[in-house]
C-alpha cells in the first residue's frame, strides 16, 4: 500500500459520507428525519439537540479509532446523552421517554397472572382496563430499571417517596369512597376508587412534576402487584395467599 500524507488523508475522508442507508443521500433531508424522530417536547430547541448528539457521535467515534476499537454505537447510549441533554436543558435531574420509545413486549396469558391484574378481577374490570393496566405496568417498570441504570435518579428515596405519595393518594380516596359509598356493592365501590386514582397523574418525583401518565398509573400497578394498596374493599383477604 502507498503511503499518504496528512493532506492526503484529509482529503480522502472528505470524500466520505456516513449515512445509515440509502434512503437520506441528502444531509439536510437525514438531519430533518433525525430530528422529526426525537420526540421530545417542543420546549426543546431540536437543532440544538442535534448538534449536540452529532458532536457526541463524532467525538465517540473517533475516540474508538484512537483506542482501535470496533465503532459500534448502541441506541441505549444516544439515548442516554438525549435524557442527560434535556435534563440539563430543563434543570431536571431525569426524563421520562414518550410512551412510544419504550421496548414494549408482547402481552401473553402470563401477564394476567400477575397479582394487579388479578386485583382488578376482584373489580370485574374491562378487557382494556386490563390490557392497558398491562401496558402501563410495563413503561413503569421499564423506566425504573432505566433509571436504576443510568443512575439518573440519584437515589432510591426518590422513588419511594414518590410511592409513599401514590400509597397515601389511594388510602385517602378508599377512605372517602368506603364512606361516601357504603351502601353501594364492593367492587362497585372498588371501580370507584380504581377510576379516581387513575384520573388523577399530578404527582412528582425528586420534586418535579410527572409528565408522562405511564409514570403514575404504571405505579400504582406495581403497588398493587406488590400488595401494598388494593382496589376492592377485601382485597387483602381475597389475596391473603398470593
Amino acid at each position: 500500500m502507498s503511503s499518504c500524507d496528512e493532506k492526503c488523508i484529509k482529503r480522502v475522508l472528505s470524500l466520505v459520507m456516513i449515512n445509515s442507508d440509502s434512503l437520506y443521500t441528502d444531509h439536510e433531508e437525514f438531519k430533518e428525519h433525525v430530528i422529526s424522530n426525537l420526540r421530545v417536547s417542543e420546549t426543546i430547541i431540536k437543532n440544538e439537540l442535534y448538534r449536540h448528539l452529532l458532536g457526541w457521535l463524532v467525538d465517540e467515534t473517533c475516540e474508538k479509532w484512537r483506542q482501535k476499537s470496533e465503532g459500534i454505537i448502541y441506541s441505549a447510549e444516544v439515548l442516554t446523552i438525549k435524557d442527560n441533554y434535556i435534563a440539563n436543558f430543563n434543570n431536571k435531574p431525569f426524563i421520562e421517554q414518550a410512551a412510544n420509545l419504550l421496548p414494549l413486549r408482547e402481552v401473553t396469558s402470563s401477564d394476567y397472572n400477575e397479582n394487579f391484574v388479578k386485583q382488578l378481577n376482584l373489580i370485574e374490570a374491562s378487557d382494556e382496563q386490563k390490557f392497558n393496566a398491562i401496558l402501563d405496568f410495563q413503561k413503569a417498570s421499564l423506566e425504573r430499571d432505566r433509571w436504576a441504570r443510568s443512575g439518573t435518579i440519584p437515589f432510591r428515596s426518590h422513588i419511594d417517596s414518590f410511592d409513599d405519595d401514590l400509597r397515601s393518594h389511594w388510602d385517602t380516596v378508599s377512605q372517602i369512597e368506603n364512606i361516601q359509598n357504603h351502601s353501594l356493592e364492593e367492587k362497585n365501590r372498588g371501580k370507584l376508587v380504581y377510576l379516581k386514582c387513575q384520573s388523577n397523574t399530578d404527582f412528582k418525583i425528586a420534586n418535579y412534576k410527572v409528565e408522562q401518565k405511564y409514570t403514575v398509573l404504571g405505579g400504582f400497578q406495581i403497588l398493587s402487584n406488590q400488595l401494598r394498596i388494593g382496589w376492592h374493599p377485601n382485597w387483602k383477604e381475597k389475596l391473603k395467599d398470593e
